[in-house]
């Protein structure tokens, strides 16, 4: 009789244990191939060739893969570092069958063994898809604040798979050009101003983002890049690039600052900033085209004709600088009223 009994609570056991796994889903390994080459790819004006190529040494290319399901909800994620936009990463994920969300984010960070010294972006409330946002923390950074975002739907069905994304550039390359920066010996600062800036981007459920533009009143609260000619003793021109996501009718001015603190102005010009393009901008405190007087000019690149010709020294048909002050004394404080 407890024979009997044994044999029926064994085939009991294994009826209820084959009804459970039934109900398991199983995980597919799903490989992700991520190539982060046109984050950098848009970008082809250089004052000197090889500027914006490659990762500087002391700094990595960080590519983040973040898998949210059908319910927006962050279910896998991935980090690798590279030495330069032409690696790839490859990475495999265990994926429920089922619908997602795949997204991308590259940036360049400085690191301390397995620790983040520096970044210009934090990833923040990233376990919901429409939640995640990248903040800009305030750094200029020059070309390793170029952010990358790439997005893909995909739909996992159990088979062996391999997903590629190609992100892109999240914003837009600007090249600012600094000339005859001692024309004035008491000259201690010359900034680069907007009354508009773009802080942050949030994600949303099409895996793309939307950009969020902050405006203190009007004000020109923040500096898009700058130049102290005190660090450049030897330097007649200098120049450099920054990033900044896009944003639509944003102003622009340069500040130009004396030791005494005054502060001379021009006048305010607007462009649309839009991601993937790039921008020249220049000032010039003795233009020898315009009677040695302070000009200045902006505009985007057409393309790469463009940066031909202003490496033979030419500008593109249709621009001008527009002078703003009679450059006739050794000091800058003589022009401000």
């Amino acid at each position: 009789m407890k024979r009997i009994f044994f044999i029926l609570t064994s085939v009991l056991t294994l009826v209820l244990s084959s009804c459970s796994n039934d109900d398991i889903p199983v995980s597919q390994s799903t490989t992700f191939k991520i190539d982060p080459a046109n984050v950098i790819r848009p970008f082809t004006y250089e004052v000197n060739p090889g500027d914006l190529e490659g990762i500087d040494s002391e700094n990595a290319l960080r590519v983040r893969l973040l898998v949210y399901n059908s319910e927006n909800v962050l279910v896998q994620t991935a980090t690798q570092y590279l030495s330069s936009y032409a690696s790839i990463m490859s990475t495999s994920v265990n994926l429920e069958k089922g619908d997602y969300t795949a997204v991308v984010i590259t940036d360049v960070v400085e690191k301390d063994g397995d620790n983040i010294s520096w970044a210009c972006w934090e990833l923040s409330e990233e376990s919901s898809l429409t939640t995640a946002r990248i903040t800009d923390l305030g750094y200029i950074g020059g070309k390793a604040k170029i952010l990358g975002i790439g997005s893909k739907k995909i739909s996992i069905t159990g088979e062996a798979e391999e997903i590629s994304i190609d992100p892109m550039p999240a914003g837009a390359v600007l090249c600012t050009v600094w000339s005859n920066i001692h024309t004035f010996s008491d000259v201690s600062m010359i900034e680069l101003e907007t009354n508009r800036s773009s802080d942050y981007l949030v994600m949303n459920s099409d895996g793309g983002y939307n950009v969020a533009i902050e405006n203190d009143n009007n004000k020109y609260s923040w500096r898009t890049n700058y130049v102290e000619p005190s660090e450049y003793p030897n330097s007649t021109n200098v120049y450099g690039y920054c990033f900044t996501l896009p944003t639509n009718n944003i102003s622009f001015r340069y500040c130009i600052t004396t030791s005494s603190s005054e502060s001379l102005y021009t006048n305010e010009f607007s462009l649309n900033i839009k991601a993937g393009a790039e921008y020249y901008f220049e000032i010039d405190l003795c233009d020898p085209d315009n009677d040695n007087l302070i000009t200045f000019d902006a505009f985007e690149i057409p393309g790469s004709e463009f940066a031909t010709a202003k490496s033979e020294g030419k500008r593109s048909e249709g621009t001008k600088m527009q002078p703003i002050q009679q450059t006739n004394s050794a000091k800058l404080s003589t022009l401000i009223q």
